[in-house]
C-alpha cells in the first residue's frame, strides 16, 4: 500500500484550491514506473500478479483516501488538459523538455487520466522494450492463449453487493507486465462505477468473490474480513490419502518473495488454517481448508509444513497429474486431469449491513469438477 503524505480534499465550489494541486507529468509518472519496473526484475523475479495484500493491513480508511486523492488529481488532469488544447504552445513545449531531461519518449503515449492507477501505485502503466504501452491497448490479443477462460458469473445481487464465481486464470486485480484475462476489478467496474473489492484470491484459484457496489457496503465488508469475522472455505484436491480430523495448524509464515515463501517461527506472521478430509480416493484427497488469517499462499504453505501437496501445485514441488496414473488401460493420448493447481474458493459467509447472514457458495470450475468426476470413477 503506497504511504499518503498529504490527500488533497476536493471541493466543487473552489477551482482555486483544485488548481493548487501538485501534480506530476506524464514523464515524472513513466520514469517513477520504470525505476519500479527494473527494481521488480533485479528482486529474483517476483511475481506481481500472486502477490496479495495481507488483509489486516488494508483498511477501508486507506482506501477512501486514496480515492479521494484520485478524483481529485483526475478533476485537475482534466483540467489541464483544457487549458493545453487552448494554449497549446507554452504548455507542450513545457511538457516535451520534460519528457527530453527524462529521457522517456512518450511521444506516442496516449494519455488518459482516467488510466491513473487505482490503488495509488503506477500499476497500469506497462513498459516493453523501455517504451510505454498503455494496458487498455489491444489487451485481446494479450491474453494467454494456450488457456480457455470462462466467464465470470454472477452468484448472488443485492442493491449493495455482488458475490461472483471467479474462474480460474482470471486475475482479481489489474496485471502488471502480462495480461491473461480482464481482471473481476475491471469487469466490475464496467457495471458498477463505484465497485469495489473486498478481498482477493490468486489468479489460477477458483471460486467466490465479494464485491461492494458503494463505500459504506466496502467498509461494512472489510471491517468483518479485517477482523476475522469473515468465514472462508476452500476445497482443495491434494496429493495422496490424506486423513485430516478438524486439523488445526497454526505456523507463522513469511512471505519475502513468491516462491520463498516459508514457515518462520521468529520473523514469520501469525497463521492459521483448520483441514478436513472431506472424500479419500486411492491416489488423492478432496479437502476442506479454512483459512484463519489471510497470508500469501497461506493453505498451500501450511499443507506443505504437513508434508501435502495440492495437485498440480509446480510451486510447492507437485506435479501436473494424468490420467494414466488413476485409469489402468489407456485407449488414446494421455491427458492432463487438470492444468492449474486444484484450488476452489467454495464457501464465504459474513454478514450484511442489516446484519442478517450471507452464505454464498460458488460451484466447481469445469476443470475443478472434471477431475473430480475422473477420480470418483477411476480412483476409488
Amino acid at each position: 500500500m503506497a504511504k499518503k503524505d498529504n490527500i488533497p480534499q476536493t471541493n466543487d465550489s473552489s477551482e482555486e484550491q483544485n488548481e493548487q494541486l501538485p501534480m506530476r507529468s506524464i514523464a515524472e509518472i513513466l520514469q517513477s514506473q520504470q525505476e519500479k519496473q527494473k527494481e521488480t526484475e533485479q528482486s529474483n523475479d517476483w511475481d506481481d500478479e500472486e502477490f496479495e495484500d495481507d488483509l489486516e493491513e488494508f483498511t477501508y480508511e486507506d482506501w477512501l483516501a486514496e480515492q479521494e486523492h484520485l478524483e481529485a488529481m483526475i478533476e485537475v488532469a482534466n483540467k489541464q488538459a483544457g487549458k493545453n488544447k487552448n494554449n497549446p504552445g507554452k504548455n507542450n513545449k513545457a511538457n516535451s523538455t520534460s519528457d527530453q531531461q527524462s529521457g522517456i519518449d512518450a511521444k506516442n503515449f496516449n494519455w488518459n487520466p482516467n488510466d491513473l492507477p487505482f490503488d495509488g501505485e503506477d500499476s497500469w502503466i506497462v513498459f516493453e522494450n523501455g517504451k510505454p504501452v498503455n494496458p487498455s491497448h489491444n489487451r485481446e490479443e494479450r491474453r494467454d492463449k494456450g488457456k480457455k477462460i470462462e466467464p465470470i458469473t454472477i452468484i448472488q445481487e443485492t442493491d449493495n453487493w455482488v458475490a461472483i464465481n471467479k474462474p480460474p486464470y482470471v486475475p482479481s486485480l489489474p496485471e502488471r507486465g502480462k495480461f491473461t484475462a480482464i481482471s473481476v476489478f475491471e469487469w466490475a467496474k464496467q457495471r458498477w462505477p463505484k465497485a469495489s473489492l473486498c478481498h482477493r484470491i490468486d489468479r489460477e484459484t477458483s471460486g467466490v468473490l465479494m464485491i461492494a457496489k458503494n463505500p459504506e457496503t466496502h467498509r461494512h465488508f472489510s471491517i468483518q474480513f479485517e477482523r476475522r469475522k469473515a468465514q472462508k472455505l476452500y476445497h482443495a484436491i491434494a496429493n495422496n490419502q490424506l486423513h485430516f480430523d478438524n486439523l488445526w495448524v497454526d505456523l507463522p509464515i513469511l512471505a519475502d518473495q513468491v516462491g520463498k515463501i516459508k514457515i518462520d517461527r521468529q520473523k514469520g506472521k501469525p497463521a492459521q488454517t483448520r483441514f478436513n478430509t472431506l472424500e479419500v480416493f486411492k491416489h488423492f484427497s478432496l479437502l476442506e481448508c479454512e483459512p484463519k488469517t489471510g497470508r500469501l499462499h497461506q493453505i498451500r504453505v501450511h499443507l506443505q509444513a504437513q508434508n501435502a501437496t495440492i495437485a498440480a501445485d509446480i510451486l510447492y514441488k507437485s506435479e501436473i497429474p494424468y490420467l494414466s496414473k488413476i485409469k489402468r488401460k489407456m485407449h488414446g493420448d494421455d491427458t492432463a486431469l487438470i492444468q492449474r493447481f486444484a484450488l476452489h474458493a467454495r464457501n464465504l459467509q459474513l454478514l450484511d449491513l442489516d446484519n442478517s447472514p450471507i452464505n454464498i457458495t460458488a460451484p466447481y470450475p469445469k476443470d475443478f469438477e472434471v477431475f473430480l468426476k475422473l477420480l470418483r470413477k477411476y480412483d476409488n
